[in-house]
């Protein structure tokens, strides 16, 4: 084999893009940083059919998806109250905060046109059968854009 085939190969085997994809679904070894990069980026691709947003709506704890009322709740509450999230170029993890089985991630959303939006998502780990000990986000809430820019993702 040739050094330039090597070259190519081992570039591949550490591109962030491979390093860096996004679960599908929730599963325990999973972060809770990694669970919010997975639900941005799930939200950053969603498709016509809303493909993106049922990713991310995997997700979405028992409890979350029980007072939000379903997929085409959850679908409407995207697209009424977070299309921001759904059109955003780049996202950045600001910090993660766990204590016990709670978590905050804070994250800013860099938006086409130079604008900025700002949420935590708070997440805790389920007992759900299926995937006990799986980091699950409870809740979302905008929160002014902080000056600092954080981590990209």
């Amino acid at each position: 084999m040739h050094i330039r085939q090597l070259i190519g190969i081992a570039l591949i085997a550490v591109s962030p893009a491979v390093i860096a994809t996004p679960a599908g679904k929730p599963a325990p070894d999973l972060t809770p940083t990694e669970v919010v990069e997975s639900q941005l980026a799930a939200l950053r691709d969603n498709g016509d059919d809303d493909n993106g947003i049922a990713r991310a709506y995997h997700f979405a704890s028992p409890d979350n998806r029980a007072s939000i009322g379903g997929l085409s709740a959850f679908t409407r509450m995207i697209h009424e109250g977070y299309q921001d999230m759904l059109r955003h170029q780049k996202a950045r993890i600001l910090d993660t905060e766990t204590d016990g089985d709670e978590a905050l991630v804070r994250v800013i959303l860099d938006l086409p046109g130079g604008g900025r939006s700002a949420y935590v998502f708070v997440l805790t780990r389920s007992s759900t059968a299926g995937c006990e000990q799986c980091w699950m986000t409870s809740g979302v809430m905008p929160v002014a854009p902080p000056a600092d820019q954080g981590q990209m993702i």
